[in-house]
């Protein structure tokens, strides 16, 4: 099991994806949400987290044994060099 107690969710995007069939649009978000009240965070960490306990539900690996060609390791690094552009 992997121990997310550590991890922090300072910020967030919220999008709403409308239904094409009742003439939705999609919607994004203008800004990043701040997510400083600690029983929020508490809360989006169990519900975004939780999963990543299950081993079976993820699979990182790539074909390479070069894990810097990952797609995955890309995007996160992407995310974390530059948060702005999340």
């Amino acid at each position: 099991m992997i121990d997310y107690s550590d991890c922090n969710i300072e910020s967030m995007t919220v999008h709403h994806i409308g239904n094409k069939t009742n003439d939705e649009n999609l919607q994004l978000s203008a800004e990043l949400l701040s997510i400083s009240d600690d029983k929020l965070q508490g809360l989006l960490r169990r519900y975004f987290l939780t999963p990543f306990s299950f081993p079976e539900f993820y699979s990182f690996t790539s074909d390479s044994e070069d894990f810097t060609t990952n797609k995955m390791f890309s995007y996160a690094m992407q995310i974390f060099s530059e948060p702005e552009k999340l």
